[in-house]
């Protein structure tokens, strides 16, 4: 406890304008809601918080101390990080689904497809080949690198795309 009173708010929060705003507004007689602010811990990881913080008034009415419960919610925030993740992949897949029913092209369903794992992968070039004897053809790509489109590598020419296929596993 000690070594915590030592510590100024500078020292842990990683948003002290924010936090200092939240302080003036207490000082003010405003209530302020469970908020969020990010920490710096002891070993400099950062810690998520959700604070409820009041002022406390003497006898007479005057502000006396602020008094502030922290919960670490880093755990439930990288959970939610993750379900947002899952949904966004979710959402893809629907869009693909919907694009396969909707689609009888298959150069726009390859093109649908590159454009919906470029956004979900963050990715900003993205292809598609296929083997056609012995070669990998691009039959789709992001818009940004359009001028490979069709073009075509032999086994020695393009050795991570034929990797890829060998093992069958995707490459980024």
């Amino acid at each position: 406890i000690d070594e915590i009173r030592q510590l100024n708010l500078k020292d842990i929060s990683l948003e002290y304008s924010e936090s200092q705003s939240i302080r003036s507004q207490l000082l003010a007689g405003g209530h302020i809601p469970a908020y969020e602010r990010v920490f710096r811990k002891k070993d400099g990881a950062q810690l998520i918080g959700e604070i409820n913080a009041e002022l406390v008034r003497d006898i007479e009415g005057n502000p006396r101390h602020i008094q502030a419960v922290v919960r670490d919610i880093t755990g439930r925030k990288r959970t939610e990080d993750e379900q947002n993740r899952q949904n966004q992949y979710l959402a893809v897949l629907h869009r693909v689904t919907l694009d396969l029913l909707n689609r009888r092209n298959r150069d726009d369903l390859l093109q649908s497809i590159i454009n919906h794992v470029s956004e979900i992968i963050h990715a900003p070039y993205v292809e598609i080949l296929f083997k056609e004897d012995d070669e990998m053809v691009v039959h789709a790509c992001t818009p940004n690198i359009a001028s490979i489109l069709g073009d075509r590598g032999k086994r020695g020419d393009a050795t991570l795309v034929w990797n890829a296929h060998d093992s069958k596993q995707v490459f980024t």
